[in-house]
């Protein structure tokens, strides 16, 4: 039941070259797309949280800045080392990339994108990792290294998708000859134009090489709605271990998993870091207490007692009467309430901000049958049962119902109120189990 979260590092060659930046009035470049695409691939990645480790890699430029420039990889630099996506970058891409005047190989980049990838994953742990070339293809190239670079490629298990034109068609085509223009003033990249005799020999290259890496192509025009939609942040799986009570006498070990949660930011923006010319500092919040007044008069906040509106009457709430009429939780428990018919849970009831799904402890094999039994036997009856969560002792109760779901795989069960859910993998002593079970627990 447990998931692992994937960590991947991905190496951008971009393409600055002199025919990125050919086009018609009015219409993006190709360098302009491969900003755009880049920039909302990295605006996901901060969104999300995500853990993937990003460097980029520029190819065309008029300085050269890599590892492997002493070899005679020149006009590609390396603008970021591998790391995660931050605002910065974003902002690097969107506003500080400048066309190169030169053109540069683009296997000569795809070779110092791997050689990054090699040096910078070695002993870190990556369950993947990628290489994104963003080109229109239309530079001179060698193939001299092509065999080199696709043992390499399938000796590091690295994917290599490729953005630009269109391998399989005689045309660039670059989007709807009849697509409006964008709200910046640009178009948005809508026409179509003959390929170079350099592109068609680039694309041939292309084609035969990602064949043979298992590789990946996209066009300009399609890569941008493909990363118009924001990732939900992916979290480590880690179980809530908790007993199941049911009655006095019959406890059953299970674990707790969050299946859906309202997701939120892991930091507020009011604690993001701010940049100013001579320091990087951290926003500090002060709160202060003032009269409502003309004068507005400061007092200290000690000062300051709770009140709670009785009719016209304000009623005063001192800290010590708070704690005497505080609820006392019970601690860590998921208690039986009761049992009732499905039917009798009504769809209002069903809305809460999680749900939970429960499995049997994977370390006990007799909790494993009875959590089974308890699947089948709420399934063969139509109920669900009424419970109370509490999730620590500092934590206040939860109520919420537990409700099977069985297919012919794993068995389930959903719940509402606040929300949860609970699954098991069927057992052959299943049906017998669920009978003593309702025999035990309904009458």
């Amino acid at each position: 039941m447990t998931t692992k979260v994937e960590k991947c590092g991905i190496v951008i060659c971009l393409d600055v070259g002199p025919s990125m930046t050919q086009a018609p009035e009015n219409h993006e470049t190709s360098l302009d797309m491969s900003c755009r695409a880049i920039s909302r691939l990295l605006q996901k990645k901060v969104f999300a949280e995500s853990k993937d480790e990003i460097a980029l890699i520029l190819f065309g430029a008029d300085e050269t800045a890599n590892h492997l420039a002493h070899e005679g990889y020149s006009n590609i630099k390396q603008v970021r080392p591998i790391g995660q996506a931050d605002f910065d970058l974003i902002q690097y891409v969107e506003k500080e990339i400048q066309p190169g005047s030169v053109s540069a190989d683009f296997i000569d980049a795809l070779v110092v994108g791997l050689d990054l990838l090699h040096n910078s994953t070695n002993g870190k742990k990556f369950t993947s990792t990628c290489i994104l070339l963003f080109s229109n293809l239309g530079a001179p190239f060698s193939d001299d290294k092509i065999d080199s670079l696709v043992n390499g490629i399938q000796k590091m298990k690295t994917d290599v998708n490729l953005i630009g034109p269109n391998l399989d068609e005689g045309d660039e085509t670059n989007g709807d000859e009849n697509r409006p223009s964008t709200s910046s003033g640009r178009g948005s990249g809508g026409y179509t134009k003959q390929k170079t005799p350099q592109q068609r020999a680039g694309a041939a290259l292309m084609k035969h090489f990602l064949q043979e890496i298992d590789g990946g192509c996209y066009e300009f025009r399609d890569i941008i709605p493909m990363l118009s939609y924001f990732d939900k942040r992916e979290v480590r799986a880690t179980p809530w271990k908790c007993t199941l009570d049911i009655g006095d006498n019959l406890k059953i070990a299970c674990s707790g998993y969050v299946k859906t949660q309202e997701g939120k930011l892991k930091k507020s923006w009011g604690s993001i870091y701010m940049k100013s010319k001579e320091k990087e500092y951290t926003p500090q919040l002060v709160s202060s207490y003032h009269l409502n007044n003309d004068e507005e008069t400061e007092i200290v906040k000690d000062d300051i007692v709770d009140a709670y509106r009785y009719g016209t009457d304000l009623i005063p709430m001192s800290k010590e009467d708070k704690e005497s009429m505080t609820y006392k939780s019970p601690g860590k428990s998921l208690q039986t309430l009761g049992f009732t018919k499905e039917e009798n849970v009504k769809q209002s009831m069903r809305v809460g901000t999680s749900v939970y799904c429960f499995v049997a402890d994977p370390g006990d094999p007799h909790a494993a049958v009875a959590f089974s039994g308890m699947v089948n036997a709420l399934y063969e009856t139509k109920t669900v049962i009424i419970v109370r969560r509490c999730y620590s002792a500092r934590s206040m109760p939860q109520i919420g119902y537990m409700a099977p779901h069985i297919k012919a795989n794993y068995e389930f069960a959903y719940g509402g109120g606040s929300r949860m859910a609970f699954a098991h993998r069927p057992y052959l002593q299943t049906f017998l189990q669920a009978r003593m079970l309702v025999n035990h627990v309904w009458k």
